[in-house]
């Protein structure tokens, strides 16, 4: 094939050898209309001047993959160890707690230093929830709540009846277990007087330091501490307030520094939509913070601790984010529906939430948009406004079947998702099953090039989604095409704007097929027909024109106040030549305009925002013009809250 050769990056050589070529992929206009029940035209623009950013890989990221085969194949480049056994792993004895999830049961567990290297040898990262409840399982077969020691409870473990569910049979939960029943007590470091037994979290952060080696060293604070008070009520009955999680994370951040001077540390690894602005402790917890919301405190006073003491302890903003939609009393094709359009609430600030965000208005008083989730960029604009340089992150999400089709492209669709909205790491929760529809999903875009540059359609987001990339050398270019229509085929012109392409090989899979469908490399077509429920890699080889410079605006995304003012910077990055600011698009809403309009590589240029009174998402667009007279733009979102919807500085 002219496409591949040795010479080409692992991104493009891994799709010569994913099989023989199976079927032709796509086809001329003229002979499409066997794909589907009708055809509705579209045309996908590509535009390699605009919007141009580099992909950062640990978006294709799982929990608990299988295995180095399962990472290999799926191109999969982060691994975490996380989920609610991340609270009640010891370490050293390598056995984990269930807590509520099954019976309060000690189990055998894996050893996570082999862990960290199994998943390092495959090709992946890998980063490692650190447990902050001072407690950890002592003995695989013990129990928290045994029925002969606390009496007859509501349920128990079939295969071992005397290991209860801690709830008495009127209903009563028992909240006065001795945890010593089945942990031993987990400390920092040793110290005189530490009762036999005690594990320490020094040597297993000193063990992992060498066990990360020259891989990055990615640490993670526990795993949704808003529901120890459930979870592991075993442990950790009351519930969590604001200043314990901030303590929590201190302590722990401020032990991991001291001991690996290279580590990166996420947290707070929150849950969901209502502990994102509330504590497990309640309203008065919030009053008693101002009427801040539970995040936007937690970050500042982070970030205010990180400045008293010359050190940063937080290096990526990390959170949990299931898709919301509600199929309650739906078809099995509205609840399909609803399941495609979920990744919108990712991205997208026009798009209301069809789940409980979108029917409830008491998780937040002060947020903008309330029933919108717009999840990336509402806490990107976060971030950068408390704590700018620091990474954002998703590390749990997820579709959970593994076999359903709609799931499947939900998928397809949310990594194109984090790679185009600038996310710095996402794990899927858990990785899925291998030779699934959702691991294929992930497997596409082993072949996805690592720069981003724009790519719309001109139909619905709802029927037809399209990511472009292209390759560091300029010569390959990479679109990612998810047709959501469950019965109709759609024909598309592709228009590329500074690529000519010149071969043209695309890899298929559609409906419930487990397999990748190839087409033999030709000329590219001016029309491409995707097929009903699809996920198609198109990979183009040809030229990119000359004279992009790559530059930025930072922040891209950043909220404030009603009525405050604010200064972004653009930057130019890897090139001796620069830009000239021609236009400046902003939503009604905020005003913007440059300071300084010719940016050079040591001359940066900066714009003024205003914000209105008015909150909300307000989209912005810079075009500029570099020295050689070509035109590329950036974009992002300037976010409004009321007073109080960020803490004081």
């Amino acid at each position: 094939m002219l496409l591949f050769s040795k010479t080409l990056p692992r991104h493009l050589r891994f799709l010569a050898s994913l099989m023989p070529i199976l079927s032709s992929l796509v086809v001329p206009a003229t002979s499409a209309r066997a794909q589907g029940d009708e055809l509705r035209p579209a045309t996908i623009t590509v535009n390699v001047f605009n919007e141009r950013h580099r992909i950062n890989p640990f978006v294709y990221g799982g929990n608990f993959p299988k295995d180095g085969a399962f990472l290999r194949q799926t191109g999969t480049r982060l691994s975490r160890w996380g989920g609610n056994i991340a609270t009640t792993h010891n370490w050293k004895q390598h056995i984990r707690n269930t807590g509520a999830d099954w019976f309060f049961e000690n189990f055998d567990d894996e050893d996570t230093i082999q862990w960290v290297k199994r998943v390092q040898n495959g090709g992946s990262a890998a980063i490692i929830g650190i447990p902050m409840v001072d407690w950890t399982p002592k003995a695989a077969g013990l129990r928290s709540y045994s029925v002969q020691k606390y009496g007859k409870q509501q349920k128990v473990d079939p295969q071992h009846p005397d290991a209860g569910n801690g709830v008495l049979l009127d209903g009563t939960q028992i909240r006065t277990n001795d945890p010593n029943d089945a942990y031993v007590p987990l400390r920092d470091r040793p110290s005189p007087g530490d009762p036999p037994g005690t594990i320490y979290r020094s040597e297993w952060i000193e063990k992992l330091k060498v066990a990360f080696g020259s891989h990055p060293h990615l640490y993670e604070f526990d795993n949704e501490p808003e529901i120890w008070d459930g979870t592991h009520r075993d442990i950790h009955p009351q519930k969590v307030s604001y200043a314990e999680m901030r303590d929590k994370y201190l302590q722990m951040a401020g032990l991991i520094k001291s001991i690996d001077p290279r580590a990166k540390i996420a947290g707070p690894t929150v849950s969901g939509w209502w502990f994102y602005w509330n504590s497990a402790a309640g309203g008065g917890d919030k009053a008693t913070h101002g009427g801040i919301d539970y995040l936007p405190w937690w970050l500042g006073a982070i970030a205010a601790a990180d400045r008293r003491s010359g050190q940063r302890t937080l290096d990526i903003f990390d959170i949990h984010a299931y898709g919301d939609y509600d199929t309650t009393g739906m078809s099995a094709a509205e609840g399909d529906g609803r399941l495609i359009r979920s990744p919108r609430g990712m991205w997208d600030p026009t798009f209301p939430s069809e789940g409980g965000i979108g029917k409830k208005n008491d998780a937040t008083a002060t947020q903008p948009n309330m029933n919108v989730p717009a999840i990336i960029p509402r806490f990107r604009a976060m971030v950068n406004a408390l704590y700018p340089g620091t990474q954002f992150a998703i590390t749990e999400w997820s579709y959970w079947n593994d076999n359903g089709v709609v799931a499947s492209l939900a998928e397809a669709d949310s990594y194109g998702i984090f790679g185009r909205e600038r996310v710095d790491m996402a794990t899927r929760f858990t990785s899925p099953q291998p030779n699934t529809l959702c691991s294929l999903a992930l497997e596409m875009y082993k072949g996805f090039a690592p720069l981003s540059v724009q790519a719309t359609t001109s139909v619905s987001v709802d029927q037809l989604t399209s990511y472009a990339a292209l390759s560091e050398d300029g010569q390959h270019l990479t679109v990612m095409v998810i047709n959501k229509d469950p019965r109709h085929a759609v024909t598309a012109r592709l228009k590329t704007v500074g690529f000519q392409p010149t071969r043209m090989i695309a890899y298929e899979r559609a409906g419930e097929a487990k397999a990748t469908m190839a087409s033999s490399p030709v000329v590219p077509l001016d029309s491409y027909t995707f097929k009903p429920y699809s996920q198609t890699l198109l990979i183009l080889r040809g030229r990119t024109a000359a004279g992009a410079i790559d530059w930025s605006v930072s922040p891209d995304s950043l909220m404030m106040v009603t009525g405050t003012e604010a200064t972004l910077r653009v930057k130019i990055g890897g090139s001796k030549s620069g830009i000239d600011i021609v236009e400046i698009k902003a939503a009604d809403g905020v005003s913007m305009k440059a300071i300084r309009t010719r940016i050079t590589p040591g001359s940066p240029g900066a714009i003024r925002v205003v914000a209105g009174d008015k909150p909300g998402f307000y989209h912005f667009t810079v075009t500029a013009k570099t020295f050689a007279g070509q035109r590329e733009t950036q974009s992002g979102w300037i976010v409004v809250g009321v007073h109080g919807s960020l803490p004081a500085k």
